[in-house]
């Protein structure tokens, strides 16, 4: 699904930030457990819900239905038979998509 010209409504408090998209009616919330650095390099571990997290088969990722942490990623094989990937798709810590094909 395209995300551009979508509109998102966004709310911040001290449990954390919310982003909510108004097409799909998809909930993010982040929530910061840690965040260390200064100025241009700083990095940190957020616990984040997603209300629309289709996991792949067989995939957990252990902290409960829709929670997963901004530092999980996972590069799965989409395949036709059980010995061939025909591509891969790559899910990033906010489980947004990106698909690679086979050449």
């Amino acid at each position: 699904m395209n995300r551009t010209n979508q509109s998102e409504l966004s709310f911040s408090c001290e449990a954390g930030s919310a982003k909510v998209n108004v097409f799909t009616g998809r909930l993010l919330f982040e929530r910061t457990d840690i965040a260390m650095g200064a100025n241009s390099f700083s990095m940190g571990v957020s616990h984040i819900y997603d209300s629309q997290q289709n996991l792949p088969t067989g995939q957990q990722t252990h902290l409960g239905n829709g929670w997963n942490l901004n530092i999980q990623q996972y590069l799965m094989p989409n395949t036709t038979n059980e010995h061939q990937a025909t591509s891969f798709v790559y899910y990033d810590g906010e489980w947004s998509q990106a698909r690679f094909c086979c050449i």
